[in-house]
């Protein structure tokens, strides 16, 4: 199971989210790709989100190596970023093939893996 974090814009791709100024503006975005042709599209906006098998979190896995509660990914306010956090500890978390231990800065393209 992969998950891809990608910035979408107006500019370069036609998704259109309003801001306060009316300029535009970028939203975090989560794409969930299971298998060749499974892609499925979760804005993240500017909350907390958990990802995880529970049919009671944000963003649903149906993956045996996933756990119920697996990955949290929170957005700061005061640094505009967004952080993942790995809540199962037992199958980690990895991102670029690393595996996170502490809270871990999200960047455009990283590519998120739940479980080895």
């Amino acid at each position: 199971m992969r998950i891809r974090i990608v910035i979408h814009s107006r500019v370069n791709d036609g998704f259109q989210v309003s801001s306060e100024n009316g300029k535009g503006a970028t939203i975090a975005s989560l794409f969930v790709i299971s298998g060749r042709s499974q892609v499925d599209y979760y804005p993240l906006g500017k909350r907390t989100n958990v990802i995880g098998r529970d049919e009671s979190v944000p963003i649903q896995v149906v993956d045996r190596r996933v756990s119920r509660k697996h990955l949290q990914i929170l957005f700061d306010k005061e640094t505009e970023f967004h952080y993942a956090i790995d809540m199962s500890g037992r199958n980690g978390v990895f991102i670029n093939g690393e595996r996170i231990e502490n809270e871990t800065v999200l960047a455009d393209g990283d590519q998120i893996q739940c479980s080895g």
